[in-house]
């Protein structure tokens, strides 16, 4: 380590006592460079003017420099008991080590931003381009390995500060930390757009970042471009985001490119306590990923308005990815980025995203869609609240299974409480796409307030005999997987069971309308049986359900709002009538 000696003149504020000075350690073999710092003093013994080395002093034991004394000659260097000694009292020492860039301030500590230059001078109008201070902070790092800190301030930054360890191996992280979100402040400001951070370690399977950590810190915008995030990051193990503030980004707060199946994959990444407001991204967005983020964790997290229609958070292409203690709401109208506002988006751009877990918090207050399932295996959402309050009148889905070819598989929903203190417009908790093709099992939601007219459950056309299992909020059992049965959603009319399309005839009433149950339209021989069921999904009372000659309703009782009946039937031939083999009931 190389320690520099500098003299406190007119080029640096002075220290009022020797007790402000910090307490420098040197070891054996270290070298003391004393240098003047002022390019117009020519001291005793007419030393060399500028910032030029005029005496190198190698330590041959291990000394602390403690304390300053007055001068003891012409010369000044490091006295044999280890102080210092200087041409007068208004001298001061300030370290500095071999490898450090762009220093203009050695009053600072190693790390400190304001070190290398940064001004975090932004006053909301004006301020000056921190970027190519930041770089040599950030690539001072990489040489010594000193923890950044950034005071309370405001930074403003007109290109991307990168830090890049492509050629270096498995090498250290970044390890950023502010004096807090609301106080230590980078303003993105790139108009050509771009991430204020970018962590990368280029494209190589041998080149990863580890252990870094950046906490603390807020981001906003000023005049910048599109996609201009936050952070974006690849090719980073055991990555820690905590403690962050995204406010009114043209991007998203935290990009994630490139993953899991490529050769710049992302792992064991932690985030926590992260808010994103107003962002025209996503507050953490893997959108276009080549690649799965593998095993990667976002906890006690806010995101609010940010995204629309694209999802408030976006898991493309995730593989092993936990959400916990969400809150994730919309805006309303006239607010800054509003459109189709969807909390969550599970989607794979190139892979099927696997091993997904939601859990915990609330989503609503202006949401359209609170989760959008597009693709993905072994998912398990629950136990967080959905709510649309009085006035929030804009959610029109829960969770929705998207339509398109199969590609959703093994999702479970377990149970989640429902607040819908309104029916304007009418919402439908669960709505089925074409998009299942594994097991979906639907565990019973607490319907804490389900205002009249609101739907529990829906399919799209061509949806309705998908494997799925679902429980009424009751807890009683909607429908089960079997290989022959058809589940069909109508209205108002006429209603005739067709058995070639399977022995278990589900009929999910959507019309508080009258009904007419018709015989089958064919499968009658003596002895056939079949199982007839309905579901009242109308949101409210059925009108009357009038049941053809052919087909005997004893013991039928309609069933109210969102409760569901069913009975096996045996053909009688000797009486041509269909008959209920046992009583209507709700199977468990």
């Amino acid at each position: 380590m190389t320690i520099g000696i500098k003299r406190s003149n007119t080029g640096y504020p002075k220290y009022t006592s020797v007790a402000e000075m910090q307490t420098i350690d040197l070891k054996s073999g270290d070298t003391v460079e004393v240098i003047a710092a002022n390019s117009g003093w020519v001291g005793a013994g007419n030393k060399p003017k500028g910032r030029a080395v005029y005496n190198v002093v190698t330590l041959a034991e291990y000394t602390i420099i403690t304390s300053l004394l007055a001068a003891d000659g012409v010369n000044d260097w490091l006295l044999s008991n280890g102080n210092v000694a200087m041409l007068d009292t208004a001298a001061v020492v300030y370290p500095f080590i071999t490898g450090e860039v762009g220093v203009t301030d050695y009053r600072y500590n190693y790390g400190d931003v304001r070190r290398y230059g940064v001004t975090l001078d932004w006053n909301g109008t004006a301020g000056t381009d921190d970027a190519p201070m930041w770089q040599n902070c950030l690539n001072s790092f990489k040489l010594i390995g000193y923890p950044i800190f950034v005071p309370p301030g405001q930074s403003l930054i007109l290109s991307t500060i990168t830090f890049d360890t492509t050629g270096d191996g498995f090498a250290q992280g970044l390890i950023l930390e502010g004096s807090g979100s609301e106080s230590s402040t980078i303003i993105n400001a790139i108009v050509a757009g771009g991430p204020a951070i970018l962590l990368t370690s280029g494209a190589s399977a041998s080149d990863f970042q580890f252990n870094g950590s950046i906490k603390n810190i807020g981001f906003n915008h000023f005049s910048s471009g599109v996609n201009s995030h936050g952070i974006e990051y690849r090719g980073c193990w055991r990555q820690k985001f905590q403690s962050l503030l995204f406010f009114e980004l043209n991007g998203a707060g935290i990009k994630a490119t490139n993953s899991s199946a490529d050769a710049d994959s992302s792992t064991n990444v932690d985030m926590d306590e992260i808010y994103a407001r107003d962002c025209a991204g996503a507050g953490f967005d893997s959108t276009g990923s080549t690649g799965g983020l593998a095993i990667h964790s976002i906890s006690n997290h806010q995101f609010e308005n940010c995204n629309g229609s694209n999802g408030n958070m976006v898991l493309d292409g995730v593989i092993s990815f936990t959400s916990s203690n969400m809150s994730i709401t919309a805006a309303p109208a006239g607010s800054r980025y509003v459109a189709t506002q969807t909390g969550i988006v599970i989607k794979g751009t190139s892979i099927t995203p696997q091993g997904i877990v939601v859990e915990g918090g609330e989503m609503g207050n202006y949401l359209q869609r609170a989760i959008l399932i597009e693709k993905g295996l072994n998912i398990r959402i629950g136990g967080f609240r959905i709510v649309k309050r009085v006035g929030e009148n804009t959610m029109l889905t829960g969770i929705e299974f998207a339509d398109g070819a199969s590609v959703i598989s093994n999702v479970t929903i377990d149970p989640i409480l429902i607040n819908f203190d309104d029916a304007t417009p009418v919402t439908t908790i669960f709505k089925i796409g074409t998009g299942i093709d594994g097991f979906i099992d639907i565990k019973p939601a607490q319907l804490t307030s389900f205002a009249a007219g609101n739907v529990y459950i829906s399919f799209n056309a061509g949806a309705e005999n998908k494997r799925i299992n679902v429980a009424a909020a009751n807890g009683q059992m909607k429908f089960k997987v079997g290989e022959e049965r058809k589940r069909l959603s109508v209205g108002a009319g006429t209603i005739t069971p067709d058995l070639l399309t399977g022995n278990w005839q589900q009929f999910l009433l959507n019309s508080t309308g009258n009904y007419t149950i018709n015989p089958p339209s064919n499968g009658a021989y003596d002895g056939a049986e079949f199982t007839l069921g309905f579901w009242n999904i109308a949101g409210g009372a059925l009108g009357t359900i009038t049941f053809a000659s052919g087909i005997n309703k004893q013991g039928f009782v309609k069933p109210g709002d969102g409760l569901y009946t069913e009975t096996v039937y045996h053909y009688d031939s000797s009486s041509t009538v269909w008959r209920p083999k046992g009583a209507w009931s709700t199977p468990g």
